[in-house]
């Protein structure tokens, strides 16, 4: 059998201390950190970084203004945008960046000059694109790590527990989610952190095992 060569693309795991300035193929180390994830309603993760989270996510939209004056349009315990990229209001005025047009809403296909940001907020990933929060719960697979409960329609209401992490597919190990624009990891979003942080360290486990075959 052969086995494939180690890849030596930059890797794409990052986290809000540091990012893995090693070679996709080596090796990553978990961040001992705190976690970051916090917020007033949901409190906050109690768990290192590189760890999967152990907090429910919050629904709702961040209530922070901007340094441009408007209120973030992010939700509820993700980081505000540090420009005004994602800002509803000024992409109104503006439409200087195209992303008033851009489609953020994967499920009804709605942009985000379309979408109700208090009803459905974004994620911005690192990667530079942005989706509601219920695209990317299922970009993630965010149900693989709650349990949740569902309305008349079949549509996620709230999160209510906490789920052990197995994966459903039977081979044992959790992949690493894209975004389905750019096709880059999904990384910076604190509230895909219980999914991708799983993942993640299933990545770093595989990694080993190549390691010791090479």
């Amino acid at each position: 059998m052969r086995i494939c060569p180690p890849c030596h693309q930059h890797c794409s795991v990052v986290c809000p201390h540091s990012r893995c300035d090693k070679q996709c193929g080596d090796v990553c180390s978990v961040c001992p950190e705190q976690c970051n994830w916090a917020c007033s309603h949901q409190g906050a993760c109690s768990l290192p970084c590189g760890a999967p989270c152990d907090r429910l996510p919050c629904n709702l939209r961040c209530e922070k203004v901007l340094p441009c004056g408007h209120r973030c349009p992010a939700v509820c315990g993700e980081p505000c945008p540090q420009d005004k990229s994602w800002c509803v209001e000024c992409c109104r005025v503006g439409r200087h960046n195209g992303k008033f047009d851009t489609v953020v809403d994967l499920i009804l296909q709605e942009t985000l000059g379309e979408i109700n940001l208090d009803e459905n907020p974004l994620c911005i990933l690192a990667c530079g694109h942005a989706f509601t929060a219920q695209s990317l719960d299922g970009i993630v697979g965010i149900h693989r790590g709650y349990y949740t409960s569902s309305d008349d329609t079949g549509a996620l209401t709230s999160f209510v527990g906490l789920k052990p992490l197995v994966d459903e597919g039977g081979s044992g190990f959790f992949s690493v989610p894209s975004c389905p624009t750019c096709r880059q990891p999904v990384s910076g979003v604190l509230r895909a952190g219980r999914v991708v942080k799983r993942a993640n360290i299933d990545m770093a486990q595989r990694k080993y095992v190549l390691s010791l075959q090479r």
